[in-house]
């Protein structure tokens, strides 16, 4: 299973959750396989400094890299709509 997790800083698992979602400073996407985890990569937000959009934006990137879940702490109502809309 893949999870994507919005977070402050560049530290794979043991990064700290942004408080937002979309504009949060880092995306770290974490590999789940057989209740363990098999790979987590932090990598800069694309997203977070969009005029406009972050949350559409970085919403489909999240389904187009195939992840099944998110971890944040708030979420706009944008990616919330995407998201649910994808299943």
């Amino acid at each position: 299973m893949r999870i994507v997790a919005a977070t402050l800083e560049d530290r794979g698992v043991e990064s700290t959750l942004s408080p937002r979602f979309a504009r949060a400073p880092y995306i770290t996407v974490v590999d789940v396989v057989q209740g363990s985890v098999s790979k987590a990569t932090s990598i800069p937000n694309p997203f977070a400094s969009l005029p406009h959009g972050a949350g559409v934006s970085i919403a489909q990137w999240i389904i187009s890299i195939g992840a099944r879940a998110v971890l944040g702490v708030a979420f706009g109502p944008n990616i919330g709509v995407v998201l649910q809309q994808a299943g």
